[in-house]
C-alpha cells in the first residue's frame, strides 16, 4: 500500500453495550459485579450506571481498587462525575438549549477571542477562509452523509456549540468528570475542541444532512463509530449503530450486568434509507465519507466524531435521549422516564 493512501485507525473505541465480544463483556460484567458488592449499594442511577459500562476498562480497574480502599469516597465521586456530565450532555443536546446559545455572548468567547488573537494574530492579519456552511455544504456534494438524499438538508455540528461556549469554570468541571472514566482519551478530545476555538477550520466539525437524520443523531438514537482516515485525509470510514433505548431510572441494580442486544432499528420505529443502494441502514453498516481537497475541505475530524461516539452512548444508556427527544417533539406516550429524569436534572 502507498504511503498515500495507508489508513490511520481511530484510538481504540471504548464499549458499545450491543457491539461487545463475547470476552470484554464479559471482563466489564466481573468488573462491575465486584465493584457492585464493594460498593454495597442497592440501587444508583441510570447516569452512573452508564459510565460505569462505557468507561475504558482499565479504568473501571483502577475504580474499582480505589474502593477497595474507601468505598464511600469513590462512590461519592462517581455519582458527582456522572452527574455533572449526564445532565451537561442532556443540556447540550436540547434543541432549547442551542436556540438560548445562539442568542449568548459570553466572556468565555471573549477570553477566547483575546487569547487566539495572541496566538495567530487579528482577523485582518489572518487569511480569510471561506465560511463553514458553504465549504461542508460543498464538500459533501450538497447530499446527505448517511442517507445519500437532498431532501432539507441542514449542517450538523459534531460537538454542539454548547461545549465552545461553557465558562471556564464549567468546562474545566466538565473535562474533569470526562477524565475520570476516559482518562487517555479527554486531552485528544479537548485539543480537537480547542483547534475548533483557535483556527476555526472550514468544515472539520461539520456534517451535511437532513433534517430528520440530524435529529437521530442529536437525540442519541444511532451512533457513527470513527474507524479509520486515510492518511492523504482524502476518506473516512465510519461505522452506522442503531442505539438501545434504556429510560432512566433512579433504581437501577448496579450488579445488573444485563444488556440489551444489538438495536436493528431506531427506539422509534423510524427508519433511514441510504439512496444510493436503496436499502435500510442497519447496525454494521460501514459509511465512507469522501473530499477531493483535504486542505480546504477537510473531513471531519477523528477525535470529534469519537468524542461525538461516546455521547451518544451515554445519552442512550442512561436515558437522556427521551428528554431530548421530548424537547423535539416526539411524542410524551412514546418515550420513557421522562418525568424522573426531569427531576433527577432539577436536583443538581
Amino acid at each position: 500500500m502507498s504511503p498515500s493512501k495507508k489508513i490511520r485507525e481511530a484510538s481504540p473505541t471504548g464499549i458499545l453495550v450491543d457491539v461487545l465480544d463475547d470476552v470484554e463483556r464479559a471482563f466489564k460484567a466481573e468488573v462491575i459485579r465486584d465493584l457492585h458488592k464493594i460498593l454495597n449499594k442497592t440501587y444508583v442511577d441510570s447516569g452512573v450506571w452508564a459510565c460505569l459500562w462505557i468507561a475504558d476498562l482499565p479504568r473501571l480497574r483502577d475504580i474499582r481498587d480505589a474502593a477497595r480502599e474507601d468505598p464511600q469516597a469513590v462512590y461519592t465521586e462517581i455519582c458527582r462525575r456522572s452527574g455533572f456530565c449526564i445532565r451537561e450532555l442532556a443540556s447540550s443536546h436540547s434543541p432549547i438549549t442551542e436556540v438560548v446559545k445562539k442568542r449568548e455572548v459570553t466572556n468565555i468567547q471573549m477570553v477566547w477571542s483575546h487569547r487566539m488573537s495572541q496566538l495567530v494574530g487579528t482577523p485582518s492579519q489572518r487569511p480569510l477562509s471561506p465560511l463553514p456552511e458553504n465549504t461542508c455544504y460543498t464538500r459533501d456534494n450538497r447530499v446527505c452523509l448517511i442517507s445519500k438524499s437532498r431532501f432539507n438538508l441542514q449542517i450538523a455540528k459534531i460537538v454542539r456549540n454548547h461545549f465552545i461556549t461553557l465558562g471556564i469554570g464549567k468546562r474545566e468541571q466538565f473535562w474533569d468528570a470526562l477524565r475520570y472514566f476516559w482518562p487517555d482519551r479527554v486531552n485528544a478530545w479537548e485539543s480537537a475542541i480547542l483547534q475548533l476555538e483557535l483556527f476555526a477550520g472550514p468544515c472539520g466539525n461539520e456534517m451535511c444532512l437532513c433534517s430528520h437524520v440530524r435529529e437521530l443523531w442529536d437525540v442519541g438514537y444511532f451512533g457513527l463509530k470513527p474507524l479509520s482516515k486515510s492518511d492523504d485525509g482524502k476518506k473516512l470510514r465510519v461505522m452506522f449503530y442503531w442505539l438501545p433505548e434504556y429510560p432512566f431510572s433512579r433504581k437501577r441494580d448496579p450488579g445488573d450486568v444485563r444488556l440489551k442486544e444489538r438495536n436493528t432499528a431506531c427506539p422509534q420505529a423510524c427508519k433511514l434509507w441510504n439512496r444510493d443502494t436503496e436499502k435500510k441502514l442497519a447496525s454494521g453498516d460501514v459509511l465512507e465519507f469522501t473530499t477531493w481537497n483535504p486542505s480546504q475541505l477537510p473531513l471531519p475530524s477523528l477525535e470529534l466524531l469519537e468524542l461525538r461516539w461516546y455521547i451518544a452512548r451515554l445519552l442512550a444508556m442512561s436515558g437522556a435521549s427521551n428528554i431530548i427527544a421530548a424537547d423535539l417533539g416526539f411524542h410524551p406516550s412514546t418515550l420513557r422516564g421522562v418525568d424522573e429524569f426531569q427531576a433527577y436534572a432539577k436536583s443538581a
